[in-house]
Formats: structure tokens, C-alpha cells, sequence
């Protein structure tokens, strides 16, 4: 039984050499495999249509199907698109508002866990003090039992 690696060898290289269409192609394979590890979609990692990822400009026709993490990893070190080779640019507006977005988020995080720091110091500091005030009482009441104490001796 061949595996999916090798089936999906198989699969891109009928591609290549009988011109296939892309419809005849899925119809050998039922699910999508990644053209740079030959891997299948997993939930970590889904496997889309190079065009539908708009952080990229690239003037290629391509679009083959590739894991998201495969096509950044490629991207970091080629610059490239896999198939074709034309060169892929970052678009910048959509990378700055992810980077912005991602900013946001870990300071929204930070926020939340100074947030949650300063009311576990409140009530830290309202335990504390619920613990002085009642020091204060029992001292009190020490102080009036030795007055009573001192009272019924003296009589």
C-alpha cells in the first residue's frame, strides 16, 4: 500500500506530465496534500490555496496547496514561490495591522494580568487588614479583662 508521501509524489508528477487539471487530479487524492512536505491538512496546520493567503504578493499563477507554516518557512528562506520560483513579497498594510492586532492582544494579556495582580493585593491587603483589626479587638478585650481582673482583686 503506497503512502501518502509517496502517493502524493506520484499524484504531482501525472500533473506535470499528462497536463492534468486540477479536478482530475482531486479526484485521485480525497484529501488536499502540501506541495513542500507532502503532508495532509492537520488542525494545526491547515492546508490552503496559495492565492487565499493575501499577507503575500506574488505575480505567479500557481496555486497549489500548501500548509500555511510550510509556506512561511519556505517563504523566510527563498523568498520564492515553490513551484514557479517568481519572487513572493510580504504585503506590508496587512502584515503591519497582524502585527498590530498581535501587539494588541499581548497588551490586552499584560493589562489583564496587572489587572488581576493589583485585586489579588487588594484583597491580600483587606485580609491583612481584617487580620490587624481583629489584633486590635482581641487586644482590647485583653486589655479590659486585666482592668476587670484587677477591679475584682482590688475589692
Amino acid at each position: 500500500m503506497p503512502t501518502t508521501r509517496s502517493k502524493s509524489k506520484e499524484i504531482c508528477q501525472q500533473k506535470k506530465i499528462n497536463n492534468k487539471t486540477e479536478e482530475l487530479v482531486s479526484e485521485t487524492v480525497s484529501e488536499p496534500v502540501c506541495f513542500i512536505c507532502w503532508g495532509t491538512s492537520q488542525p494545526t496546520n491547515k492546508i490552503i490555496k496559495m492565492k487565499e493567503l493575501i499577507l503575500f504578493n506574488s505575480g505567479c499563477d500557481c496555486n497549489s496547496e500548501i500548509h500555511t507554516n510550510c509556506l512561511f518557512d519556505w517563504v523566510n528562506v527563498s523568498k520564492s514561490c515553490p513551484i514557479c520560483r517568481i519572487k513572493i513579497t510580504v504585503n506590508t498594510q496587512i502584515y503591519n495591522e497582524i502585527d498590530y492586532c498581535y501587539r494588541a492582544t499581548i497588551m490586552m494579556k499584560i493589562k489583564y494580568n496587572i489587572t488581576a495582580f493589583i485585586n489579588m493585593c487588594f484583597a491580600v491587603t483587606m485580609l491583612f487588614a481584617k487580620y490587624i483589626a481583629l489584633l486590635f479587638l482581641l487586644n482590647i478585650c485583653l486589655h479590659i479583662s486585666k482592668e476587670v481582673y484587677n477591679l475584682i482583686i482590688d475589692n
